[in-house]
């Protein structure tokens, strides 16, 4: 056990180096590394908060990069020798396996939060407790509880990572029916698992949610609007499949997924043909299962009353990857188990494109204060304070550019820190520059309603003009907002 759990804390840190040697803040980051606070709670997220205060001490929120690091590769290391272990269990130990878990973590899904110096560790608890409440280990009313408390704890850390809890928990219950052909038993473990993690969304959103969430948090913070829930699930699911489909490829992304979809098919096709003769409810429950996770995968999202297309919502398609190719090492004879290592280019590729991201990162975030103190010369450094409105696309650094021509998906993961957005302030703070945020001010009042074009202190430069009036300073990339 150790051994494995030395071996996954190895795998995900190899994984996870580019996160440290980029030594970024993303986006959240520029505000807590400043200000020291937490708020999770009011986002739904009290576990997530108790966690980093008692890691904190009970103090202040402060950055402890790269301790981030070391308990998410910690946290999901264990997850996945315990998972590994459920794996073997029964059969006889194989090598074969030992990838497998690992593709619940090697993706763009999870090497997004994992540039998080804050959120990083939360999410990845959840989903290593995600992956521990999903495994078949006690039994009856000890897994009900044990799985209820896990799915409460789950959704105060990170909402979307109970989604795993449910995939995993079909997925796993295959492979058991695997190893045991026992479908009254498996059914019956199967439905306890249901009935948990029912029982603590249930007291989640009825007791946690309202105690703790305050107001609305806007589109990047969506809730469940019951009234249209139900009926919005199909176009939900399409939308969500097609944002999955685009960050994994934007060419490639939908032949990718069917192509792991049609493995797993093939696979559950194979295993409930051999076990046949050991009921037809247990061949149809293998028969069916591809499509069970498959809509399980985007989970509770698909209730939503808005679509969100960042990557660390979709984590659970890690699971998915899981349980496609586990059931595939299943699928195949004992002396073609050398056959499941077509998992491993997708270990690599993600690993690959993570590279490229953080040397991607670690070059913009110089561009990027190479650009900030460009402003801050344009517009005068002084005790008066003034509001910053931005107009057009800001420079990316040339290693940035090249990278992105390679691997377009990863534009959308390069924050925008020039743009007329919160966190570009809080970017600006973090640097020792304390303009004011314009609150919804656009290039559109800065031109029509301070008139900025005329009468305004102009600087030019080479990445942008810069029109400062009345306390208030155009930053236009384009350079012809005012037509000079």
């Amino acid at each position: 056990m150790l051994n494995n759990v030395r071996n996954y804390f190895l795998a995900m840190a190899a994984f996870l180096l580019p996160t440290l040697l980029a030594n970024t803040y993303y986006i959240d980051d520029n505000g807590r590394s400043i200000e020291g606070y937490y708020n999770w709670g009011i986002d739904g997220r009290p576990l997530a908060e108790g966690v980093m205060k008692w890691i904190m001490l009970k103090g202040g929120s402060v950055d402890l990069f790269p301790l981030n690091i070391i308990i998410s590769c910690l946290a999901l290391a264990v997850a996945f020798s315990v998972l590994r272990a459920f794996l073997d269990k029964g059969v006889s130990l194989s090598k074969w396996t030992f990838p497998l878990p690992l593709l619940i973590a090697f993706n763009i899904f999870y090497m997004e939060p994992s540039y998080y110096r804050f959120d990083s560790i939360t999410i990845s608890l959840s989903i290593a407790l995600s992956v521990l409440a999903s495994i078949y280990v006690l039994r009856g009313k000890w897994d009900y509880l044990t799985t209820t408390a896990a799915t409460i704890a789950t959704l105060s850390l990170y909402q979307t990572s109970v989604n795993i809890i449910m995939l995993l928990s079909v997925a796993n219950a295959v492979l058991l029916a695997v190893k045991t052909e026992n479908f009254a038993a498996i059914f019956k473990a199967l439905v306890v698992k249901g009935l948990a993690v029912a029982s603590g969304a249930i007291i989640y959103f009825a007791v946690i949610l309202p105690r703790y969430v305050i107001a609305s948090h806007g589109a990047d913070h969506p809730g469940v609007n019951l009234s249209t829930a139900f009926s919005n699930l199909y176009v939900n699911f399409v939308s969500i499949i097609n944002i999955i489909a685009s960050l994994i490829s934007l060419k490639h992304g939908i032949a990718v997924l069917a192509s792991v979809f049609a493995l797993a098919i093939v696979s559950c096709l194979v295993i409930a043909w051999r076990l046949r003769h050991n009921g037809v409810m247990l061949s149809v429950f293998i028969a069916l299962s591809p499509f069970v996770c498959l809509i399980l995968m985007p989970g509770v999202s698909l209730t939503l009353d808005n679509i969100l297309s960042s990557p660390r919502i979709y984590t659970s398609f890690g699971a998915m990857q899981y349980f496609c190719f586990a059931v595939f090492y299943f699928a195949l004879p004992q002396k073609a188990k050398l056959a499941s290592l077509i998992c491993v280019p997708f270990l690599i590729f993600p690993m690959i494109v993570n590279y490229a991201y953080g040397n991607a990162m670690k070059a913009q975030d110089a561009r990027n204060l190479q650009t900030l103190n460009e402003i801050g010369d344009a517009t005068g450094v002084s005790e008066s304070r003034i509001k910053l409105i931005f107009n057009g696309d800001y420079p990316y650094a040339p290693v940035t550019e090249n990278t992105l021509s390679s691997f377009p998906v990863l534009r959308t993961l390069i924050p925008n820190y020039f743009t007329n957005w919160w966190w570009s302030f809080q970017f600006m703070r973090r640097n020792g520059y304390s303009y004011d945020f314009p609150a919804g001010k656009d290039v559109s009042y800065a031109v029509n309603e301070l008139n900025i074009c005329n009468d305004s202190d102009i600087k030019k430069t080479r990445d942008f003009n810069a029109y400062v009036k009345n306390g208030f300073a155009l930053i236009d990339f384009t350079k012809t907002s005012c037509n000079q």
